[in-house]
């Protein structure tokens, strides 16, 4: 359970140290924010005129006519929001492949005395994933979030202003739940990024002395040490998989207890 609740994983500070090396795009990560701010006021219009339809008023000039260009415009906007968040993934990938690269180089010989330096493939090539993912889909997320929920409970409250006290006294409890299970997702995908890496270690390592292998004989043996590896990548896989029903389940039963 320690490796779940991400325990003795490093501090925060060091991780942000690191993002300010690795020069991130602000520009194209706050031209992104703009976007999706926009996306949300378009999609909050949107309501207006769906409402209007569900009340059986089709009204084509003031009516369907504005419902079908706020949807077009809110699918346009859309689209223009998911190309600059893949603009920035890559990006943010790259600066920080640069700069883990250039560090990496320049390491003193007694950490690789230390280390295997076949550890550090997937630390380069495929975890640099998950902290592009990180930036985008927490940080760079809790900002829009809290512009979107800021505007959506706005726009409950000229409807019910009950419904939105509902939902302000159980945004705290949602908090609460959140910051729980982002605990055991952190140290879920650690653990993932850790068997990921024991995996492309293993396989780096074995195919370089595939002939030594075969020479003594030892194919089997290896097999199993490959299984191993894969099993425990599956297992820990699995584990975070599981970890995305709970905290759905938590949110719709904290708000449901309160409507």
């Amino acid at each position: 359970m320690e490796r779940v609740f991400g325990k003795d994983r490093g501090s925060m500070g060091s991780f942000f140290r690191m993002l300010q090396k690795a020069r991130l795009p602000y520009l194209w990560i706050l031209a992104y924010i703009a976007i999706t701010a926009l996306l949300t006021n378009v999609g909050i219009s949107v309501t207006e005129y769906t409402a209007e339809l569900f009340a059986g008023n089709v009204n084509f000039g003031t009516v369907v006519l504005p419902f079908l260009a706020f949807t077009l415009l809110s699918q346009l906007i859309s689209s223009v929001s998911k190309i600059m968040s893949n603009l920035c993934v890559a990006r943010i990938d790259r600066n920080i492949r640069k700069m883990i690269w250039s560090k990496t180089v320049r390491l003193p010989l007694r950490y690789y005395e230390k280390n295997n330096p076949k550890e550090m493939i997937s630390r380069i090539t495929t975890d640099i994933t998950a902290i592009s993912q990180l930036i985008m889909q927490v940080f760079v997320a809790i900002l829009t979030s809290a512009y979107t929920l800021v505007i959506t409970l706005r726009k409950i409250g000229s409807y019910d202003q009950k419904l939105m006290i509902a939902l302000i006294v159980v945004l705290p409890l949602n908090l609460v739940i959140a910051f729980v299970m982002g605990k055991m997702k952190f140290g879920v995908l650690d653990l993932v990024n850790q068997k990921n890496a024991e995996l492309t270690q293993t396989i780096a390592e074995k195919t370089n002395n595939l002939l030594l292998i075969k020479s003594y004989g030892k194919e089997e043996k290896e097999f199993q040490t490959g299984q191993e590896k894969m099993k425990g990548l599956y297992k820990s896989s699995i584990l975070n998989a599981w970890l995305d029903s709970p905290l759905r389940c938590m949110r719709w039963w904290a708000l449901c207890s309160l409507l």
